[in-house]
């Protein structure tokens, strides 16, 4: 590529400067020199920098700060833990989602292998339901006993 003389104009713009518009003028970056996304203001930013890792290391998803990220945005912004969640599936179809939501839902807090309050209910009222006919045990014989039928 050969370069034309570069004159001033009277107003100090480069005339004959021809730009190559495939030329985006490289600059190199030192990695280390870019802060990591902090998990606790930037869980996207954390899960989105191990994805890039995911495509060679499965147990990027095992990781302490990326567990804690996910669990981050599973409790505060639902659409993009799923998007994020479904990312890490196509980067690597090795690794597995399941540990990570497992791992996810231990991080988050009252997250215990108890019945939920729901389930409670409904083996409470299924203690209550009168008669030995199966359709009383049903859903229908619970909701009567929640609705007084």
């Amino acid at each position: 590529m050969t370069m034309s003389a570069s004159i001033l104009s009277p107003d100090g713009v480069v005339e004959n400067d021809r730009h190559h518009p495939h030329d985006h003028h490289g600059v190199e970056v030192d990695a280390a020199a870019i802060p990591a996304p902090a998990v606790d203001t930037d869980p996207a930013g954390v899960i989105e920098a191990a994805l890039i890792r995911l495509a060679d290391d499965v147990g990027v998803l095992a990781e302490e700060d990326v567990v804690r990220a996910f669990a981050i945005l599973k409790a505060t912004d639902q659409p993009s833990y799923l998007r994020l969640r479904h990312a890490a599936k196509k980067a690597n179809r090795e690794c597995s989602v399941t540990l990570l939501d497992k791992l996810v839902r231990a991080e988050l807090p009252a997250c215990d292998d108890d019945a939920s309050a729901l389930d409670e209910l409904v083996a409470l009222a299924r203690t209550q339901c009168r008669g030995s006919d199966p359709d009383a045990r049903s859903a229908r014989g619970v909701a009567g006993v929640f609705l007084g039928f």
